[in-house]
């Protein structure tokens, strides 16, 4: 997806909260805004959203000495989903919905936790609305018909704490398939509240049978070349499923891969309807196929 004028004060935004998050003084805050500004101004217009991104919170690190500033946050963010995870099995009730289809409501439910988007979020009523309201656009009949077929599957993961609800999807798609081996793929560094490998081992992707835990820099080739053992994995795989809204940014012109997310952003909205979609608004959810290349 391509970066507009509108995305500018979100990146500011961005750097500024990344920074209070970092303990910065009130100059340092100054500095950070000032250098953002600056990177925007001067920067090449035809850069990613994930690009710039991830120039706002290199600033963030070099201005206030922080390289993770999301650390407390995310360690929250797992303890939370944990916690609602035991309540939802505490209070599991039988329905009509299919094991698989309710996994995948519960782990795109998981994708509200995002320090990212400028809007709060509340975990509890997201969890109930998704449970409930119908997808915006809907590709789950397609990924279960690949899921008959498949032996590998790359899983990108997105953010902290929902992750603890794709170890639910991860248990699902095991049962329900013959997949030989899951790729769970987290960041290699620290970036905004984006899941490291420390964050699936406390929420215990370690244990789950037939599945391997890789750690992916930033960026995808040929844009970064230190990725490219992690990216021929991925490209391997019978399915690739990227999870969350930066994934859905960064490999939305990529064939064959489904992307499950929840919309937080008017730009997604608009581009997945430039895209050929349904009209989507914020708050829906989605699993999309992008489609295979006829090349």
């Amino acid at each position: 997806m391509k970066t507009t004028i509108d995305c500018f004060s979100c990146f500011i935004r961005q750097g500024l909260h990344a920074s209070r998050l970092a303990g910065a003084d009130e100059k340092q805050q100054d500095l950070v805004v000032r250098a953002v500004m600056g990177h925007l101004l001067a920067g090449d217009p035809d850069d990613s959203p994930i690009a710039l991104a991830r120039a706002v919170q290199r600033i963030v690190h070099e201005i206030t000495g922080q390289p993770d500033p999301y650390g407390a946050l995310k360690q929250h963010s797992n303890a939370q989903a944990a916690a609602w995870v035991e309540k939802l099995h505490a209070h599991k009730q039988k329905g009509s919905m299919d094991p698989l289809e309710h996994a995948v409501r519960l782990a795109v439910a998981g994708n509200i936790i995002d320090y990212g988007p400028q809007a709060p979020f509340d975990l509890g009523a997201t969890l109930e609305r998704c449970l409930k309201q119908p997808f915006a656009i809907n590709d789950l009949p397609l990924l279960r018909e690949r899921l008959g077929t498949a032996c590998t599957l790359a899983y990108l993961a997105d953010n902290a704490g929902e992750i603890v609800f794709d170890r639910l999807l991860l248990t699902q798609l095991l049962d329900q398939s013959g997949l030989e081996k899951i790729l769970f793929v987290v960041r290699e560094e620290a970036f905004l509240n984006d899941a490291l490998a420390a964050d699936a081992d406390i929420v215990g992707i370690q244990e789950l049978d037939r599945v391997e835990i890789l750690q992916m820099g930033p960026g995808k080739p040929p844009s970064s070349a230190a990725s490219y053992p992690v990216w021929e994995q991925i490209n391997q795989c019978d399915i690739r499923l990227a999870k969350g809204q930066a994934n859905a940014e960064c490999f939305d012109q990529e064939p064959d891969f489904f992307l499950l997310f929840m919309v937080k952003c008017e730009m997604i909205a608009h581009a997945l309807v430039e895209n050929g979609h349904p009209k989507v608004r914020l708050g829906d959810i989605v699993i999309t196929h992008t489609g295979v290349d006829s090349a």
